[in-house]
């Protein structure tokens, strides 16, 4: 299967959970794998990647050993640079829960 077909498949045939800000897609997977993007409803490219690193770093903040390996998409909606980091956090974390995936927990 080529690499785009893949994450398609992801995103059509995996547990998807959509909010303001993201949207996460999860489906059983031979070998862990991670793939960000965005949608095109940002204003230019700088916004983009600026959103995609941050959802990418706020991913790894949060997300936890799995029992068995995962394929995981996530989208960064434009409204996700409204959120400082902590918040985008907490929003990435409910998410995965809502996903049955295992977070990490918070040391403050």
């Amino acid at each position: 299967m080529h690499e785009a077909a893949a994450w398609r498949h992801v995103r059509r045939r995996g547990r998807c959970s959509r909010g303001h800000h993201t949207v996460f897609c999860v489906v059983r997977s031979n070998e862990e794998r991670f793939g960000f993007s965005t949608t095109k409803g940002f204003s230019d490219a700088v916004c983009r990647n600026k959103a995609r690193r941050r959802l990418r770093e706020a991913f790894r903040h949060v997300y936890g050993d799995q029992a068995r390996p995962m394929a995981v998409t996530g989208t960064a909606l434009p409204e996700s640079l409204q959120l400082d980091f902590v918040a985008l956090c907490a929003v990435v974390r409910a998410q995965l829960v809502e996903l049955g995936l295992t977070v990490r927990v918070v040391q403050e």
